[in-house]
């Protein structure tokens, strides 16, 4: 999938953009867990990016590999990986994915996409733009 991320500017930059995503920097407060999170509509995406002075913001387009991706319908607080897959005894789904209208108790606005390993994301562009 080709998947917004919306962030400051200098994570974008300085990090992300250089290094990669790194799982290890996320927030155990997330919604569907500590994982990376990504969106199909720029405006998801535009709800964690941050102005910069300049009143420009930054989102990067990722190519995101979900794997086998765990459908859900409740949150995941506090989780650091997917949950099992009765398919793989033993072994969690690769990802997460918040279906709009089914995940959240029938609260999700849109869908999100969530991957817990570096290697499942690949910020391929960096876009500056503005509002209005």
């Amino acid at each position: 999938f080709r998947l917004f991320h919306g962030t400051e500017r200098s994570i974008a930059r300085s990090i992300i953009a250089a290094h990669g995503f790194d799982e290890r920097c996320a927030s155990l407060g997330g919604l569907y867990g500590a994982g990376t999170y990504f969106a199909d509509c720029a405006c998801k995406s535009q709800q964690y990016a941050v102005p910069h002075q300049d009143e420009t913001f930054t989102m990067l387009i990722s190519r995101v590999t979900m794997g086998g991706a765990y459908p859900t319908t409740r949150q995941h607080v506090d989780q650091r990986r997917p949950p099992d897959n009765p398919d793989t005894p033993g072994r969690p789904f690769d990802s997460i994915f918040a279906l709009s209208g089914r995940a959240n108790g029938g609260k999700q606005q849109h869908n999100e996409y969530v991957v817990f390993a570096s290697a499942q994301a690949y910020p391929e562009y960096l876009i500056t733009y503005t509002l209005g």
